[in-house]
């Protein structure tokens, strides 16, 4: 076995490991590369709802389905994807939503936005 092949090796395992060792971790959908018609902040709070040109994608089951997909308000990283989102919009760049399939994962009764994806070449998102 050469040096390139342990290291992959080494990094599979140490991959598998730690994905095992954590149970807790959101499962995600993503939507399609699509791009952001409408943007609302949060009443009072450190929230964002999104709107795509594409039809609601909505994998947790949520209850609000005609309005978008939002970002939780003590969720990490929701600031960078606030300001991802917004410079899509202002720029007319497309994007890809990652989402939770957790149950009942709905903040505000929407879908949860745990990531954003943004791409220049909509193709290869």
């Amino acid at each position: 076995m050469n040096i390139n092949m342990k290291k992959t090796l080494q990094m599979l395992v140490l991959a598998s490991t730690a994905i095992s060792a954590n149970t807790s971790f959101a499962v995600v959908s993503g939507t399609p590369v699509s791009n952001v018609i409408l943007i609302e902040s949060g009443w009072k709070l450190d929230t964002e709802t999104v709107v795509l040109n594409t039809a609601l994608i909505n994998p947790a089951g949520c209850s609000v389905t005609n309005f978008g997909y939002v970002t939780g308000t003590t969720d990490p990283g929701r600031k960078l994807f606030q300001q991802q989102i917004e410079d899509a919009f202002l720029r007319g760049i497309p994007v890809r939503l990652l989402i939770s399939d957790t149950p009942g994962d709905c903040p505000f009764g929407k879908p949860h936005i745990l990531g954003v994806r943004m791409c220049s070449n909509p193709a290869t998102c």
